[in-house]
């Protein structure tokens, strides 16, 4: 393995089952989706309580996206994005974009999922 693929895996958490050092371990040592997202929650509820401006910054957030290019994009300061962001974890009940982006990336593909499997039947 050369140095630059050392490099990618060294970050993983010792901590884990797993010390991850190949793809192979790599896969066994991330945990399951649903660790990050419990079915039961009231997350949907949650995400109706975001406004509509909150709800976008939200799905460009999970895209990907940094603060700067959000607020380039939708003609705001960056520190309108900033308070967005801040409402947005206090009323999803995450600590930091990164969760929020994980939960809400989970609840879609669970919803896109949910509405095919309706559509085909």
């Amino acid at each position: 393995m050369s140095f630059r693929h050392e490099r990618r895996y060294r970050y993983i958490d010792p901590g884990l089952p797993c010390r991850a050092t190949r793809p192979a371990q790599m896969r066994m040592a991330i945990p399951k989706a649903d660790v990050f997202f419990d079915p039961e929650s009231d997350f949907e509820q949650k995400l109706a309580t975001l406004s509509p401006a909150q709800l976008q910054v939200l799905t460009l957030i999970t895209s990907g996206y940094l603060n700067k290019q959000i607020a380039a994009m939708r003609g705001l300061a960056e520190a309108t994005i900033k308070a967005h962001l801040s409402e947005i974890l206090r009323r999803l009940e995450v600590r930091s974009r990164t969760q929020a982006a994980v939960k809400f990336a989970i609840y879609c593909e669970r919803m896109r999922t949910q509405r095919d499997c309706v559509a085909a039947s």
